[in-house]
Order: structure tokens, then sequence, then C-alpha cells
């Protein structure tokens, strides 16, 4: 969600630029980069197998991986989430 400014998302479809108030998705697993034409701000939300986790080493543990084969990994046992 971009909350304010004017910023381009750039992802494996290609690029959009976001300005204003924007509300966008993206599949499970993609990966994105993003450039701030101006300060920007902006919030992204993300699905936790345990809603109630308020461990943030463990929340980061589930969402955020550092090698490609993790990816991959992830990518093949995603099982039950949303596409």
């Amino acid at each position: 969600m971009i909350l304010l400014g004017d910023v381009s998302v750039y992802d494996e479809t290609g690029e959009r630029r976001y300005t204003g108030i924007n509300i966008f998705t993206s599949k499970a697993g993609i990966k994105r980069a993003a450039y701030a034409h101006e300060d920007s701000r902006f919030i992204t939300a993300h699905r936790l197998n345990n809603p109630t986790e308020t461990d943030i080493t463990a929340i980061e543990r589930e969402l955020v991986t550092t090698t490609y084969q993790d990816f991959e990994e992830f990518m093949l046992n995603r099982q039950g989430l949303l596409p």
C-alpha cells in the first residue's frame, strides 16, 4: 500500500508507477524492487501461519529468505498458502 509519494515498482511482470494512495497485491514469493521518485511512505502486509505470533525473530524466519535455495524450497512446499 502506497500512502503518499511517487514510487515505481519493478517485478517479474514489469514496471508499474504509483502516486498518492494506492493499494496493490503481489503473489506470494514474488521478488520486487521499488524506486521512490520523491519522499514516499508505504506499508506491506503479510500472511503468517500463526497470526498471534509476537516474536519478531520467528516472524522474520517465516517471511524472509536469504538464499534462492530457501526461496525455491518455500515455493515447492507452500501448500495451503494463497496463490
